[in-house]
């Protein structure tokens, strides 16, 4: 596994050139994000679901999906998490699963299955990855000043609290493998 520090540097990188607005939207983020990069991306609510979410590549444009049976800030925790697969340039490598397959026909029924195999094959990440799109959303949530443990979306901490929770976070998080 890479060692964490090359993967904060990494993610600090990507996060130098993106719009964290104060205070954070997620919606105006995705917007702002999806105007740089030329490619649209379409937040897409789908309920209750097994697939927590997801993030799915088209030639076009880029769809997020997200279950809106959760909190404010478990939902945009998701689609940040999303985002950060997409940014930090995962490809995954499980193919598809029946359940996933019929979740995604039912939500964009004009596309054959063959075109969703295809196109949206790629489902499942390996543990680095899906601690890069974590580490990802958490450094998100700590450049706009939030935090996803607090009740309230949007809440914040004072500055000097903040800093006293990034030193106890990297005092007390899993040591480098």
């Amino acid at each position: 596994m890479r060692r964490r520090a090359e993967i904060r540097g990494r993610i600090e990188e990507i996060l130098d050139g993106l719009p964290i607005g104060d205070p954070f939207d997620i919606h105006e983020f995705c917007a702002e994000l999806g105007r740089r990069r030329d490619r649209p991306i379409q937040l897409v609510p789908m309920g209750r679901s097994s697939l927590s979410g997801a993030w799915i590549a088209l030639p076009e444009m880029d769809l997020i999906f997200y279950s809106d049976a959760t909190s404010p800030l478990h939902q945009e925790n998701t689609i940040l998490h999303e985002v950060g697969h997409m940014l930090l340039c995962h490809r995954g490598g499980d193919p598809l699963r029946d359940q996933q397959l019929q979740l995604l026909k039912a939500l964009m029924p004009d596309l054959s299955e063959e075109l969703l195999r295809e196109v949206l094959g790629r489902t499942g990440y390996n543990n680095v990855e899906e601690l890069e799109a974590e580490m990802f959303a958490a450094a998100v949530w700590q450049r706009a000043g939030r935090r996803r443990s607090l009740d309230e979306p949007g809440a914040r901490l004072p500055e000097d609290d903040a800093r006293v929770l990034d030193h106890l976070a990297d005092a007390l998080g899993p040591a480098d493998d």
